[in-house]
């Protein structure tokens, strides 16, 4: 037993430096988790999984998400039931996320710890509970295993295929690294079984998380964005997509700092300039490795395009993916261990590029923690429990508009009711004939169902209701500001006939 206890000591002795950033890193995350408040779109998965009876009706309540099943799929397999439920999960996520980093991955101690300091590893990955930490670490696992085993091919590809349906963007690059493994040990390397095998389960997936995550005919989306597919607004956010998240620095003179850069030039020509510029500098570091610069290249471009037929804004989240990729392709560069002789100036270019954009991405990861740490990333707690507290049901509750809702019913743990639907429900619907209705329209639903239920009615908006309508007077209660997501925060209002 001692010889077993000793060898363990050794283990911890010889790992002690990636045990302490790594254990400190995830601290941060917890004490982060337990001041956040989950926000629509953590809410709104949530919801789906937790109040639908079966799988296959947990299918159909997403048809409207345009999104894959698999993040949905294991919060109900694991029957979570609570917002705490959701965000641990998720931390452990982020901790296998981060053992990954700093014990498999080929980096140097230093690189390592700055990863799992910075802002995508360390909040924005992390923190939100969503099905990107997921992506994630199925990525990442896939390019582990590929660099300590590569004949196991079959399970590299089930992983990639998982990856896919945890998000399309993550399908992408899972296609483009697997082409990758396959063609830089030759295809000879694997038996043509194996290859077909993981192919077809590889495009399987992908299959169906496209099949999953198409919008409806009905959907929003198709109304969200009238600009063209070619306007010049579209193809500047997209290129300019990559200089926002490798240069990404909240603007903490906003309230609303979630989603901004402090950096990024109003100017769109100026943007599109430095955007760029961000774009041919990461090259540099595959400048020795034609196969890596050609895989990097494949994958930002092909990123880009698909984010530009994307009609909803561009957001931090989705440009993530291209310094997941850039790091998976650094993986998989310095585990092939075929660094050549560099120049004095290359070097000395390349170490000075690293230490910018870590200092940038760590010290946006602590803006942000301490920004969140003193202001409410949205007011749906709150919210919730100014009703609990006062004994008001969730029959007794509409918020309005309704993408504002979700936040408020998982923390009430109840339904509530969307005005839009007119009925009680606990997850938004994304269709356009129920997406948004006049004002009037809401106080009279609202007022009719008071006086049906003899119950009186609480209206959580988002948006200011006009206290002087033609037909009702509406009183604010009580108000609810500051978040970071705009569209949580609330005013309380009752409703009376005038």
């Amino acid at each position: 037993m001692s010889a077993y206890f000793q060898r363990f000591a050794e283990i911890l002795k010889r790992n002690a430096i990636p045990i302490i950033y790594t254990s400190t890193a995830l601290v941060l995350i917890c004490i982060s988790v337990v001041n956040h408040e989950i926000w629509l779109d953590e809410s709104q998965h949530y919801l789906l999984a937790k109040n639908s009876s079966t799988f296959g009706d947990l299918l159909t309540s997403m048809q409207y998400e345009s999104h894959p099943p698999l993040w949905n799929f294991l919060l109900k397999l694991l029957h979570i039931n609570s917002v705490s439920q959701l965000q641990f999960l998720h931390i452990g996520i982020a901790g296998l996320i981060m053992i990954l980093i700093s014990f498999f991955s080929p980096y140097s101690q230093w690189v390592k710890i700055c990863m799992v300091y910075s802002y995508f590893f360390s909040f924005e990955y992390s923190e939100i509970a969503r099905n990107y930490g997921l992506s994630i670490f199925f990525l990442l696992l896939a390019t582990c295993l590929y660099t300590y085993k590569k004949k196991h091919i079959l399970l590299i590809s089930f992983l990639l295929g998982l990856a896919a349906l945890t998000h399309i963007y993550a399908g992408l690059i899972s296609g483009l690294i697997f082409v990758y493994f396959i063609y830089s040990r030759k295809i000879s390397a694997y038996s043509l079984n194996s290859i077909l095998a993981s192919s077809f389960l590889l495009v399987a997936c992908f299959a169906m998380a496209i099949y999953t995550s198409w919008p409806q005919p009905d959907h929003f989306l198709y109304h969200y964005h009238q600009s063209s597919l070619v306007s010049v607004d579209r193809i500047a956010s997209s290129i300019s997509l990559p200089f926002k998240v490798f240069l990404h620095f909240p603007d903490i003179t906003s309230d609303n700092w979630w989603n901004t850069n402090l950096f990024f030039p109003q100017s769109k020509i100026g943007g599109s300039i430095l955007a760029l510029v961000v774009w041919i500098l990461p090259l540099l570091y595959f400048i020795h490795s034609k196969k890596i610069m050609l895989l990097y290249l494949l994958g930002s471009i092909s990123l880009t395009l698909l984010l530009a037929l994307t009609p909803m804004p561009l957001s931090l989240r989705h440009g993530g993916f291209f310094i997941v990729l850039f790091f998976i392709c650094l993986w998989i560069d310095q585990s092939e261990g075929k660094q050549l002789i560099q120049s004095k100036r290359l070097r000395l270019l390349k170490n000075s590029l690293a230490v910018i954009f870590f200092a940038v991405q760590v010290s946006a990861a602590f803006v942000t923690h301490i920004y969140e740490w003193n202001n409410p990333f949205s007011n749906g707690k709150s919210v919730a429990g100014y009703f609990q507290s006062r004994g008001i049901e969730g029959d007794q509750v509409c918020v309005y508009p309704h993408y504002s809702g979700p936040a408020v019913s998982a923390y009430m743990n109840q339904d509530i009711f969307y005005s839009e639907r007119n009925v009680e429900g606990s997850f938004a619907n994304w269709s356009i004939k129920n997406f948004e209705i006049p004002i009037d329209t809401m106080l009279l639903r609202c007022y009719r169902r008071q006086e049906l239920t003899g119950k009186e009615m609480f209206i959580a908006s988002s948006v200011p209701l006009d206290s002087a309508t033609s037909e009702f007077t509406v009183k604010e209660i009580i108000s609810f500001d500051g978040a970071c997501v705009q569209a949580e925060n609330y005013k309380v209002y009752t409703i009376g006939k005038r």
